[in-house]
This record gives C-alpha cells, sequence and structure tokens, in this order.
C-alpha cells in the first residue's frame, strides 16, 4: 500500500475498489509525477507528510456509484451536508437544481472548492435571499466523466489555498493525460414513474507530435422535474407545523406539528373580517354564492389543522428540473523539462426549472364600492364600507421559475523543473458566471391591488385609479378589474394584466493569476527540507441586474435588486515540512510542518492566515497527526454591495402571525470584516504491516468560527424576539402586536463552534485467504462523523444554541454514517450501501418556554440502503445497474416553519426508490 494511505479518512469512497483508492490516486494509469496536485501540502511531494485529514475519491468510486454530478457523492460523505442540492431546495427559487460543497454543515461559502488547484466563480444568484447559498461554486459545473478523482481536506486550509477554507478544501483533479476513447449512457426513473434521468457523455484524448497530447469531454445530464408531495404516499398526511395563536389560553403548546395541514384560506376567497360581519369566515363558492368554511381546529393567519383545503406544498416541484451540458477541453505540450505549456476551455450551460406556490393574498380589503360583491354578500353588508378577504389564487396559476447559469472559462499555464529538486509552475485563468432567473407569470403586487378596486362607470367595470379624480394613477393605464370571488373566476384579460414576466441577472467575473515555486534547498539530521512557496492575484466583480418592481420589492417572488461591486486581492504564501527524526526507537518518523500566508484585500486590508501540524510514526503502522490553523473568509461582494431582496414571507412574533410580510434580510455591509476560525484537528491511522489490507482513522476536530457574516430570517427572528431576545423585535416593524414588515443587514455578529469525531475504516478480504480455489474479494468500507457540539449565535446579544440533534436544516444530526460491502470477481462486481442519520430533534430551539413550546419533537433514527452492480462484457464494455433507497423508505415528518415543505431534503430521500441502467464503452 502507498504511504499516502494515512492520509485517507473517507475510504467508502473507495467501495468497488479492488486496491486502495488512494494507490489508484496517485498512481494511476493516466497519471504522471507532473499531474499529483497533494491539497493537503502543497509543499509535499506526497500526502503522507501531511498533518491534516484527507481524502480521496477516485473516478472508479464515481461509476460504480452510478452518479452524474460529483456532488452526489460528496453528499452521501458524513462529513459533508447537502445544503444547496436539488432535493433540498424546496421552493428556493433562486438556485433550483443547483449543487454546492459544504463540509461540516459550516455553509458552503465556507467549503473552498478548486478545479486542478485553481479557482472556480461561484453560483451568483441575482437575489441572495435567505436559503440560497451564494459565492461558492455549482459543482454542475464539473464534467463528471473528466473527473480524475476528487481530494477532500477535512480540516482549515487558508494558509496553503487562500479565503473560504474555514471547513477545508475540494479539490476535484480532471483527466488530463487520458489515451483512447470512454462513452457513456444511463438513464434512471423512480418508482413512480417519474424523476426521470438520462446521460450521455464521452471523453478522448491522444498524444501529438513528441510532447503534446490533447484530452476532450462532453458531459450531458438531464434530469425530469418531479410533481408535488401527492405524488407520494407520504405526501397524502399533509405534515406541517403550525402556530397556535392562542396557546396561552387554550392548554395546546405555541407550535403543533400534525397531519392534515391545510392553507387556512381557500381557493375562491374566505371572508376574514371585520370580527362584526355576520359573514366572516364564509367563502366565495362561485361568482354569486357563499358558504361557512371550515376552519378546522388549530388556526393561524396562513396555515390550519384539518378542515377544508389542501396543504400549501400542493402543486410545488419536489426536485427541479435540470438540464446541463459541459464540454472541456485541455492540450499541453512538453517542449522539455524545464518547460511544459497547458491551455485548457471548458463551458458549462445548467438550466434547472420549477413550480413554485401560487399567489396568495393574507388581506385583502374589498370596498362596498366593488360592483363584483354578489348580492348576498352585500345584502349582508348592510353599512359596513368594506370587508377583508383571503385567497389562494391556483386559478391565477402557480409560479413557473426558470434559471440559466452559463460559466465559461479559460486558462493558460506552464510548469516545468529548474535543478536541484525544484519545480515551478504558473497559470492565468479568467472565467465568469453568467445568472439569468425569469419568472414568467410573476405578480405585480402594484398591478393587482389596481385591479382589485374596481368601480362601475356607467355600463363598464373598471380600475377606480384609471378614472379622472383623487384617485387616479397614470401607472394604471391598461388596467383590467378582477373578480376575485370564486374559484375560477378571474378572467383571463385580468390576469394577464396582473402578472409580468420578471428577469433577474447577474454577472460574476474572476481573473486569477499565481506562481508557485517547490523544492528541497536543504537537509536536517532526518532527511530533506520540503519547502513551497508562491504568489497569487485574484480580481473578483459582480454586476447584478433588474427592473424597478423588483427592486422596490413589489413582486409576488423572486424580487432582485441592481447593484455592482468588487474586490481585489494580491497574496504570498510559505510552506515547510521539517524532518526531525526518521528510523529511531519510537521514532519511526517525526515531522513539522507549517504555512504562512499574507493577503492584501481591497475591501478587508491585510490578513494574516497560519497553520501548523506535525506527524509522529512511533512504528510502522501507527501514524499521530495534529493541525492548528488560523482561517478566515473574507466577505463576498453580495454580502458588502447587496441592495438586499424582498421576499413575501409569514413570521410569528409572540403568538402573532403575519402572512406574506415584506423581509429584506440581505442588505450589504461595506463595514464587514473578514471572518476568522481557528481549527484544532488531532487523530490517529492505523495501518499494520500484519494486516497491510486493513486501514482505520479516527480525527478529532474543534472548529471556532468568530465574526460570522449573518442575517437572520424574519422567521427566525420572530422566533427569537418570543423567546424575549429584544434586538430581534427591534427588527420588525409593527401596527398594534401584527408585525407588518422586516428589515435586516449582514452583520459580523454571529460565531459558530463544532466539535466532533471522524472515523472512517475499510478492510479487504481476498475470498481465497478463507478458502483455496474461492475467486474474488469483500471490500468493506465505513465512515461516519459523531458531532459533540454544532454551537451558533446570531449575536447582538441573543442565547447560543447547540444545534447537534437538531435535524432540521438549521442543525446536524449526531451522527451519521455511510457503510458499504463490494463483492468483485473478475469483471463483475455488486456493492451494498447503508446510510444512517441517527435519531434527533425537529428544533432544538423549541419548548425553552411557553411561546415556544411544541406537541411533538422527535426524529427517529433513519437507514437507506442502495445497490450497485456492474458486469464488464468483453474487453470494451461495461454494464450497471443500480437501485436506490431499495425499501423505498419514506422521509420523517420534519416540517419547515418557512418554505411548507414536510420534510428536509438534506438528508431524507423524498423521491422514494429509483432505478439506473448504464454501458460504458471504452476503445
Amino acid at each position: 500500500m502507498s504511504s499516502a494511505a494515512s492520509a485517507l479518512t473517507l475510504p467508502s469512497a473507495a467501495m468497488a475498489q479492488p486496491t486502495p483508492q488512494v494507490e489508484q490516486a496517485e498512481i494511476g494509469s493516466q497519471a504522471t509525477a507532473a499531474d499529483i496536485i497533494v491539497t493537503a501540502s502543497r509543499a509535499a511531494p506526497h500526502g503522507a507528510d501531511a498533518p491534516t485529514p484527507t481524502a480521496v475519491i477516485g473516478s472508479d468510486a464515481i461509476d460504480n456509484r452510478q452518479v452524474t454530478n460529483v456532488a452526489q457523492l460528496l453528499n452521501e460523505q458524513p462529513v459533508f451536508r447537502a445544503t444547496t442540492s436539488p432535493s433540498a431546495n424546496a421552493i428556493r427559487t433562486q438556485t433550483p437544481g443547483a449543487s454546492t460543497a459544504d463540509l461540516r454543515g459550516l455553509g458552503a461559502a465556507r467549503t473552498l472548492v478548486l478545479v486542478n488547484g485553481a479557482r472556480v466563480p461561484p453560483l451568483a444568484p441575482a437575489s441572495n435571499g435567505t436559503g440560497t447559498t451564494p459565492s461558492a461554486p455549482d459543482l454542475n459545473t464539473i464534467p463528471t466523466l473528466m473527473v480524475e478523482r476528487v481530494e477532500v481536506v477535512t480540516g482549515g486550509a487558508s494558509a496553503q489555498w487562500g479565503s473560504d477554507a474555514v471547513a477545508g478544501v475540494v479539490n476535484i483533479i480532471l483527466k488530463n493525460r487520458f489515451t483512447g476513447l470512454e462513452l457513456r449512457a444511463q438513464a434512471g426513473v423512480s418508482k413512480y414513474g417519474d424523476a426521470g434521468n438520462y446521460r450521455l457523455a464521452a471523453l478522448g484524448g491522444a498524444a501529438f507530435g513528441e510532447g503534446g497530447h490533447i484530452v476532450a469531454g462532453i458531459d450531458y445530464v438531464k434530469n425530469d422535474e418531479v410533481g408535488d408531495i401527492y405524488t407520494r404516499p407520504w405526501g397524502a398526511n399533509e405534515y406541517g407545523r403550525v402556530a397556535n395563536p392562542a396557546f396561552a389560553t387554550n392548554g395546546q403548546p405555541a407550535n403543533i406539528i400534525a397531519t392534515n395541514v391545510h392553507a387556512g384560506s381557500s381557493l375562491g376567497g374566505l371572508i376574514t373580517g371585520p370580527a362584526t360581519f355576520s359573514l366572516r369566515n364564509y367563502e366565495f363558492t362561485s361568482a354569486t354564492t357563499v358558504a361557512p368554511f371550515d376552519g378546522g381546529g388549530i388556526r393561524n393567519a396562513s396555515l390550519q389543522i384539518g378542515g377544508q383545503g389542501q396543504s400549501l406544498a400542493r402543486g410545488v416541484s419536489l426536485a427541479p428540473g435540470i438540464e446541463r451540458f459541459n464540454p472541456y477541453l485541455h492540450a499541453e505540450y512538453e517542449f522539455s523539462d524545464a518547460l511544459t505549456l497547458k491551455a485548457e476551455a471548458s463551458y458549462s450551460e445548467t438550466r434547472a426549472q420549477m413550480t413554485a406556490l401560487p399567489p396568495r393574498d393574507a388581506a385583502v380589503t374589498i370596498l362596498a364600492s366593488n360592483p363584483y360583491i354578489p348580492a348576498v354578500v352585500r345584502s349582508a353588508m348592510g353599512a359596513l364600507p368594506s370587508f377583508t378577504i383571503s385567497r389562494l389564487d391556483y386559478d391565477i396559476g402557480l409560479f413557473k421559475v426558470h434559471v440559466t447559469n452559463r460559466t465559461p472559462r479559460l486558462m493558460a499555464g506552464a510548469s516545468g523543473k529548474i535543478g536541484g529538486g525544484w519545480s515551478w509552475d504558473a497559470h492565468v485563468t479568467w472565467a465568469e458566471n453568467d445568472y439569468r432567473q425569469t419568472v414568467p407569470n410573476n405578480r405585480n403586487l402594484t398591478k393587482f391591488r389596481f385591479a382589485t378596486d374596481a368601480v362601475q362607470s356607467g355600463n363598464d367595470i373598471v380600475c377606480r385609479a384609471t378614472l379622472p379624480g383623487p384617485s387616479f394613477n397614470a401607472n394604471a393605464a391598461g388596467c383590467v378589474p378582477i373578480n376575485l370571488f370564486g374559484n375560477g373566476t378571474p378572467s383571463a384579460a385580468a390576469i394577464d394584466y396582473i402578472l409580468d414576466r420578471s428577469v433577474a441577472t447577474a454577472k460574476y467575473d474572476q481573473v486569477t493569476a499565481a506562481a508557485n515555486l517547490r523544492g528541497t534547498p536543504f537537509s536536517t539530521w532526518a532527511g530533506p527540507v520540503s519547502v513551497a512557496l508562491g504568489a497569487e492575484y485574484r480580481r473578483e466583480k459582480e454586476v447584478v441586474g433588474a427592473d424597478a418592481v423588483a427592486a422596490a420589492g413589489l413582486y409576488e417572488t423572486s424580487n432582485a435588486a441592481p447593484y455592482s461591486g468588487r474586490f481585489n486581492v494580491k497574496e504570498g504564501y510559505v510552506e515547510a515540512i521539517v524532518p526531525l527524526a526518521r528510523d529511531l526507537p519510537g521514532l519511526r518518523s517525526l515531522d513539522l510542518n507549517g504555512a504562512l500566508r499574507v493577503a492584501d484585500y481591497s475591501t478587508a486590508g491585510t490578513q494574516t492566515t497560519w497553520k501548523g501540524g506535525a506527524v509522529w510514526e512511533p512504528f510502522d503502522g501507527l501514524r499521530f497527526r495534529a493541525t492548528r490553523s488560523r482561517d478566515i473568509r473574507a466577505p463576498a461582494i453580495f454580502e458588502l454591495f447587496s441592495a438586499g431582496a424582498v421576499t413575501n414571507l409569514s413570521a410569528t412574533v409572540n403568538g402573532v402571525t403575519a402572512a406574506l410580510i415584506p423581509q429584506n434580510a440581505t442588505i450589504g455591509n461595506a463595514a464587514l470584516r473578514p471572518e476568522k476560525a481557528d481549527t484544532l484537528t488531532i487523530g490517529a491511522v492505523i495501518n499494520p504491516s500484519f494486516a497491510p489490507r486493513f486501514t482505520l482513522s479516527v480525527d478529532y476536530y474543534n472548529i471556532d468560527l468568530k465574526d460570522a457574516v449573518t442575517t437572520v430570517s424574519g422567521t427566525v427572528a420572530g422566533n427569537l424576539c418570543s423567546a424575549g431576545q429584544t434586538y430581534f423585535c427591534s427588527l420588525f416593524t409593527f401596527a398594534g402586536t401584527t408585525p407588518t414588515a422586516y428589515n435586516a443587514r449582514y452583520l459580523n455578529a454571529a460565531s459558530l463552534r463544532t466539535n466532533g469525531l471522524d472515523i472512517a475504516g475499510s478492510y479487504r478480504l481476498p475470498l481465497s485467504d478463507i478458502r483455496d480455489g474461492w475467486n474474488g474479494s469483500l471490500t468493506l468500507s465505513f465512515s461516519g462523523t459523531y458531532v459533540f457540539h454544532y454551537y451558533s449565535n446570531l449575536g447582538n446579544g441573543s442565547a447560543t444554541i447547540d444545534y447537534v440533534k437538531d435535524n432540521s436544516p438549521a442543525g446536524l444530526p449526531r451522527f451519521r454514517s455511510n457503510t458499504s460491502l463490494t463483492y468483485q470477481s473478475g469483471g463483475f462486481s455488486l456493492t451494498g450501501q447503508v446510510t444512517t442519520i441517527s435519531a434527533g430533534n425537529i428544533d432544538n430551539t423549541a419548548n425553552l418556554n411557553a411561546a415556544t413550546s411544541i406537541n411533538n419533537n422527535h426524529v427517529p433514527a433513519y437507514q437507506y440502503l442502495n445497490l450497485q452492480a456492474s458486469q464488464e462484457v468483453g474487453e470494451r464494455f461495461r454494464l450497471f445497474a443500480g437501485v436506490n433507497n431499495l425499501f423505498n423508505t419514506a422521509p420523517p415528518a420534519l416540517p419547515s416553519t418557512t418554505v411548507f415543505t414536510l420534510t428536509n431534503g438534506i438528508y431524507y430521500d423524498t423521491i422514494g426508490r429509483t432505478f439506473t441502467v448504464g454501458v460504458n464503452v471504452r476503445f
């Protein structure tokens, strides 16, 4: 086994490999010494000398797991959280279909993603609203068939690689020396006949001249949009979380998890006031009739338990539709050992679409002058000047969201050797993320207000604002009055008037340049000292475009505001590995490792990061390692300069719920400072010589992040205000006790602190060891993460809350694991994989006091079983098939308080059993 195996912490990635995955990653048939990038250390010629826990996931593991995106494989590893992924996006209209890497659950922006050791541009949605993860690369831009391996460093690495490496680094190494031709086709479908997915990919490479090599690849993937919760048996339960406004008097908790949770409104319109109106709580069953509305049991301004209606998740996509296209070209020419020139060009285009919620009205005022009022209602009004209605506008149409991301990237580089064991490399890259979001049927709230204020003018019904007089408004030109009484009553002309096509754009440009030098300037008594040093320059800018309606927050959804910003940074680093002992009693080896980086930001000034570590091998087969580091994340452009984005969400403050109030929680702050993190890792690796096929690693980590950039959603702020934290109450505007608006900006106010254990092991058993004549082998792999604490403090006087065992999107399960057993014989392979999520809570902030009490706060433990099989047919063909979620395990009831989802797609499967079949062809 390669000595680099001591760096392995996620051996489950090698689940179908007959030999240890790290060997393949370091000496794979397409790699040469010049290709090796050891992410854990720039100074080390091999990963064995690096004290930082490192995992290597090879291309065979990606192929055998039959994934179409490296993010799918990463998110199965317990150290990652699928914070932004198709299954977790729910109704996040800014980033449907996106997949980012989020180590430790610290946020994707705190995990640095590299391709061949160089930065790539982040996904830059126009509206950085609550629930999006901007300034983190979308792994959809990586052509999966091109991936040689993925190196994952699970510890702070800012001193080696720069800002954003707070939680670690994901370095994706591509097959730049591939020779031959490989073709791949696969397709899949769910048990329910939906969730279709299709993939076609090709990769070719050839040598030319005396030192040239060219590689070209293309990857095309299409995933069908999946329908709403009612396409799944578990969706019929209509789980929800309902705030109980009368908790102080009705003897029930303030929050109730229940089945049959419905929207507390009517498709045809529900009369909600005034309180003295005799027809209050009647619904319009047609344009001319009303009937009592069954409000069920517990009820607030937006939800109710039982009664009429359906879940607000009706019609909303379980998973978005995604289509992506990734061509890639790499060429290089080695003129001599001293000089190799390289160039590469890549392009990614991802298109995603989803169906989101319909327009929803909490309190539309209907004046007595409205001629559409049915006679039965007008008669009951008497002298009332007006009444209010709530309405679910399914007859106006659910929102259709379309997002396109285009990411071109160019690189030019050179490398070589200069004698004496020294080597160098340099590169320049340009890349751009071009983001465009379109909502073709976005309701214009201003037009809607004009249209609902209908009056009689002669023989016609018109909009009041179009008539001469004190109510005239020139902006109402072309207004078509709308009749909201009864489902299906609004005319096509009125619907066409109030719906606009909203478009928001963002263009993110990134230019990088770097030069590195590595060598061994001298030796100690224990061996050569390895040194790496280098300089880097990076310039990034972003321009966001949106119209005036969006900037004012007057679309129903997906509001964005124009802004622009930029920064540049000049950096220099040095890293050294110093051997202190070799081949002594109790000191088979002892190495010290240190790195220092100084960066000058145009926005954040001079910042210094550092790292120190040691690797001690007392005897063959046992290795101890430890690191201590100071890491940073400089504020992203949107955090500094964003005008914010207005969303219309509900919030509950002190038991009073307001539906669809305007909220802007993402206003930029140019005075932000970089986040700073102190990271400690201590671990051991066992790889005894008497059992060379066995590897076990245990690593303790402790990450303390201070000055974290944060913004708080209105929903969370409402809960904190209800819990007595008065600062968050000050962010609301109230009418009496009812919240009417919420505004907050980014601040260096938060902190995060987490610690835990990563445990990983693998063992390969040739069956001939059991009995002569038996063929094949068994490989058992395991990786697990046990989290002791996940403390979060939102700052400004808020309480510190431990979110471990909180299995909602806000927290981390106590324990997650990934276990696989592979049988391999000749060209046949069969793998069974079990992923586990430990039991936990629905909400760790529940039951702190009466205002946060909840009736059910438990999520049971979950396991999923996946199967994959493949068979070589001749020398060129490989057939493969797989089943995910073999037992069709339904997700637990874990309803969101903000987006009307019934469960947490970050950890739990919402699609159900799925099947995949495909073929690989090699020439």
